[in-house]
């Protein structure tokens, strides 16, 4: 009789003052269907109960949980992208994960049928509930394709919907020590940069709660949006703009398509002197009407 050996993740989580929810998400995980999980938790400083939660189930799980790490950053994306080059077992799955989240029992075993089409990066609509689970929407629905026109002006999924192959483990890994706003941000950047192929999936496959301590949440509320509006008004959106490009600026060209290469430099000049004609014709996008319209207007103000 041939046993059919059950496909193992390597589940990457951040953690800060966790101990309202993490119990949750970490449960979610491990009743993930079809597959095996590894745990790499890395805590930036918490003060709370979190780091004896997790040791709690590391000592239950020992085989699950490979390594927790004790970082100082207070900074998300710098924390997850700390344990990336940490990771010394090679797997062919890897998923990013928050702290406060609940995953669908399937959300693995989906993403890995596929990533196994010849798509190197899995990501998610998400369903959005308060603290107590309960459900009062759905994050936006995008339609336009995945590519790296859009990435450099917008991250279309968080990254606890994130699930990517190893060849793009590889690429992260090459790239994680540079300074960018977000980790999430930064894997759909290079995913697309390199032309590998993104799926976007218009079926949730998580839960994502939103509450007091999140340290974005959810865009979908009007305070959200008036908030995010508030950064941009305040040069934080072009403060990050200068970090990502800062560092793709670093990356060797080699390997990277033309036509991205040209977009790049395209965003980057339009930045700093331009012409009305060409934010017309601007080939970067948002995934909405709306905000392609809030694109153009950021160009003229030189918010960007």
């Amino acid at each position: 009789m041939i046993y059919n050996k059950k496909k193992t993740v390597a589940i990457i989580m951040a953690t800060y003052n966790g101990e309202n929810f993490i119990k949750q998400q970490i449960d979610s995980i491990l009743s993930q269907k079809k597959v095996s999980v590894d745990f790499y938790i890395s805590d930036d400083s918490s003060n709370d109960n979190t780091l004896n939660i997790v040791a709690a189930y590391k000592k239950k799980y020992p085989k699950k949980f490979k390594k927790i790490f004790c970082v100082r950053f207070r900074s998300p994306s710098k924390n997850f992208l700390s344990i990336i080059k940490k990771i010394k077992i090679n797997y062919k799955y890897y998923a990013f994960s928050g702290q406060d989240d609940v995953w669908h029992s399937n959300k693995l075993d989906r993403a890995i049928n596929i990533l196994d089409k010849g798509y190197n990066l899995y990501c998610s609509r998400t369903i959005l509930v308060n603290k107590n689970l309960e459900i009062y929407g759905y994050s936006k629905l995008f339609k336009k394709p995945p590519v790296f026109e859009n990435a450099i002006v917008q991250c279309i999924a968080g990254g606890s919907t994130m699930v990517f192959d190893s060849k793009l483990f590889k690429i992260l890994k090459k790239n994680c020590n540079y300074n960018v706003p977000s980790e999430d941000w930064w894997l759909y950047i290079l995913s697309t940069f390199f032309g590998k192929k993104v799926y976007y999936d218009k079926f949730p496959t998580i839960f994502y709660r939103n509450h007091d301590n999140n340290v974005m949440g959810s865009n979908a509320s009007l305070l959200s949006k008036l908030k995010r509006l508030f950064m941009v008004l305040n040069n934080e959106l072009k403060k990050w703009n200068n970090q990502n490009i800062n560092a793709l600026k670093k990356i060797s060209k080699k390997n990277i398509p033309k036509q991205n290469i040209k977009t790049l430099n395209d965003f980057i000049s339009l930045r700093t002197s331009y012409k009305f004609t060409d934010i017309i014709k601007l080939r970067v996008f948002r995934q909405t009407w709306f905000s392609n319209l809030m694109l153009k207007l950021f160009f003229i103000l030189k918010k960007m």
